[in-house]
């Protein structure tokens, strides 16, 4: 069942984050990403060093190691407590961990509840503010509006850089 195809009810039904374990209710969450996730694995078995900058037991993407202490007892440099529940931001979900473009809902799908939580936004987009809660407010190539769920911009730019980094790193090993 379509929880956005209903009468909207469903979106007000409180639920636990499996990221962030959070309570939210999908109506208050929705297109604001409020979670956050690393879009790559942590580094291991060598990976570290040879496919990125960054060592391994550290994620791909930031180079934040959840880690906070060595094997050796020391404190591990790489830990950084504000990046540890990712680097990339999304919806809260009770029911997925990552979100994809499949994920998207466009305004024709909108119950009425959620058009009149979003219509604030909407106002200040269309008077040019740059502020406002809903950041997955987007428009598509047809002039329609739809709800990310997922900053896709900055998941790509991670994914980019990673790729990047990883060809620097490998290419001297192929020479």
């Amino acid at each position: 069942m379509n929880i956005y195809k209903m009468d909207g009810s469903g979106l007000q039904w409180g639920r636990y984050c499996m990221v962030c374990n959070r309570h939210y209710t999908e109506l208050k969450s929705i297109g604001r990403w409020q979670c956050r996730y690393h879009p790559l694995p942590v580094l291991k078995n060598g990976e570290g060093g040879v496919l990125s900058k960054y060592p391994d037991g550290s994620y791909a993407c930031c180079g934040t190691s959840p880690h906070p202490y060595l094997a050796n007892g020391q404190r591990n440099p790489n830990f950084n407590s504000t990046k540890l529940k990712g680097c990339c931001e999304k919806d809260c979900s009770g029911i997925q961990m990552l979100f994809t473009d499949a994920d998207n809902i466009p305004y024709r799908a909108w119950p009425e509840n959620l058009r009149i939580e979003i219509d604030p936004d909407i106002q200040a987009l269309l008077r040019g503010e740059r502020s406002y809660a809903h950041r997955g407010i987007q428009i598509d190539e047809n002039n329609e509006l739809f709800l990310q769920r997922y900053n896709k911009k900055r998941h790509h730019e991670i994914i980019k850089k990673a790729d990047e980094n990883a060809k620097k790193y490998i290419n001297p090993l192929i020479r």
